[in-house]
Parts: C-alpha cells; sequence; structure tokens
C-alpha cells in the first residue's frame, strides 16, 4: 500500500501519466471502496468544490494480527504546509486487520504576494490542492497490477477579501483555517487558486 500511495503521488503532478503496482494476495483480499461520504470545500459560506470520499482496502484474513497504526500521513482534513501528504496509509484493526490508503483531506497554502504592474494591486495568493479519486476497471486476482492514472488537473480561482476562512467538512467534522492563520495579509485581496487532481485507480488482472 506504502507502494501504491508512492505511485500516486508520483503522477500527481503530471497530467495524463500513469504508473503501476504489481501485486501478490495470499491471505489479503484489495477492495476499492466509494464511501458515499463527501469532503466540501468552501471559502467563507462558498462551496468552491464537493469530493467524493473513497479510500483502498486490503484486508486480511481473520488471523491476520496487526493493532491499529498510522503509517504514512495524517487524520487531519486541512494541512497547511507542503510537506505533509495528501495520502494517509494507515492500519485499521475490526474483525479483520485493514491497511487503508485514503486521500480525505485538503492543502491550503499561503505563496506570499503577487504584484499586478498594470493596477498595482498587491494580492496575496493562497493555494488549495486536493485529489479526487475515482475508481476504473476492477478484476481482482491473486496476481494484480494496480492502474494509476492522473486524468487532468482542474484548475479554478476566485478572488476573496478580507481575513477569509476555509472550512473543509467531511460527515462527521470540519476544519477551518483563516487567511491570516496561513499568514497572509488581510488588508490585501486574495486570489484562491483551486487545483484538483483527478486520479483513476484500476485493479487488473497480472502476469
Amino acid at each position: 500500500m506504502l507502494t501504491l500511495a508512492s505511485s500516486i503521488n508520483d503522477v500527481a503532478y503530471t497530467p495524463y501519466s500513469s504508473n503501476y503496482v504489481k501485486t501478490g494476495f495470499k491471505s489479503a483480499m484489495p477492495q476499492l471502496v466509494d464511501t458515499g461520504g463527501t469532503i466540501q470545500i468552501l471559502v467563507n459560506d462558498n462551496s468552491i468544490a464537493t469530493i467524493p470520499i473513497r479510500k483502498i482496502v486490503i484486508q486480511g484474513g481473520r488471523r491476520v494480527d496487526a493493532s491499529e497504526e498510522n503509517l504514512v500521513g495524517v487524520d487531519d482534513l486541512l494541512v497547511a504546509d507542503i510537506s505533509t501528504p495528501l495520502s494517509r496509509v494507515y492500519v485499521n484493526r475490526n474483525d479483520r486487520a485493514e491497511v487503508v490508503l485514503d486521500y480525505s483531506r485538503v492543502r491550503c497554502v499561503y505563496l506570499g504576494t503577487l504584484t499586478f504592474y498594470d493596477s498595482n494591486q498587491t494580492y496575496n495568493i493562497v493555494e488549495i490542492v486536493a485529489v479526487n479519486l475515482s475508481f476504473g476497471t476492477i478484476k481482482a486476482y491473486k496476481e494484480a497490477v494496480f492502474s494509476v492514472q492522473n486524468t487532468g488537473i482542474t484548475v479554478s480561482q476566485i478572488q476573496a477579501s478580507g481575513n477569509f476562512t476555509i472550512h473543509v467538512v467531511s460527515p462527521n467534522r470540519e476544519e477551518e483555517v483563516s487567511l491570516t492563520g496561513l499568514g497572509g495579509n488581510a488588508t490585501y485581496p486574495t486570489l484562491v487558486n483551486l487545483q484538483l487532481i483527478n486520479i483513476q485507480v484500476s485493479l487488473l488482472g497480472g502476469g
């Protein structure tokens, strides 16, 4: 699962690129799970994106022993630095041991200011990045290949003013950060750049 997360990260900023991870399953069963929930991104009260919550699960047998553990990433909905990955890999213990990969978080980063010399107007620049995970073909075998494809990056921009707040809302919680909390200057208007990285994962038969 760590290799799969790394493969997704490798294609994240290269539109229409792809990667493959070959793996074998003996006491484990892979699942591509659509939870039915969503993450909503709002600037103040204005929704700018809604992303389905999907996760990839490798479920072991009932005799597989594992304690709950976070392997990569954090359980936060909102991360405010570029060093924290959007991916999270963790071990979940229900009646079976599960290794789970999800992208259920949003990165919000203040990039500084930009002055347009034709108008002499200075803007804060804030970047919001999220991964929109989708599933393609699903064919599970004892030996299988995860196919990872970047199907494009959706880019949009809005303008905000004052000390606005970015909210990230999931079905069971909410996290937020203000412009000044990110390090911005509330006396300047702000250009908020949103990037949705569209990643499709398929599970195919391997050789």
